[in-house]
């Protein structure tokens, strides 16, 4: 069963779910990655400054290996949140 997308009765969770997977760059992507590639610079510049102190070295390494962990763990929860309201609203899967 397709649906209208544009339809009154359609809830905003399917409509902002349209438009994760119609556009490749969206907002919530952009952040996503922009968050990854902040902290994977900021942990690289202070792992390979030989001036930063070894406690700055490998906590920023902890740091960002827990960040990685939260943040792969919130993707994880978002992608089965997503699923459960497509099937929730019979949501049909793009071909």
């Amino acid at each position: 069963m397709d649906i209208d997308i544009y339809a009154k009765d359609v809830p905003i969770e399917l409509q902002a779910i349209y438009t994760q997977e119609k556009y490749h760059f969206t907002l919530k992507r952009g952040i996503f990655l922009g968050i990854n590639l902040t902290l994977l610079i900021i942990t690289q510049i202070l792992f390979k400054n030989e001036d930063s102190p070894i406690y700055l070295k490998y906590g920023s390494m902890i740091v960002f290996g827990l960040a990685m962990c939260g943040m792969t763990y919130w993707a994880v929860k978002d992608v089965d949140r997503t699923h459960q309201l497509k099937e929730q609203h019979n949501y049909e899967y793009d071909d």
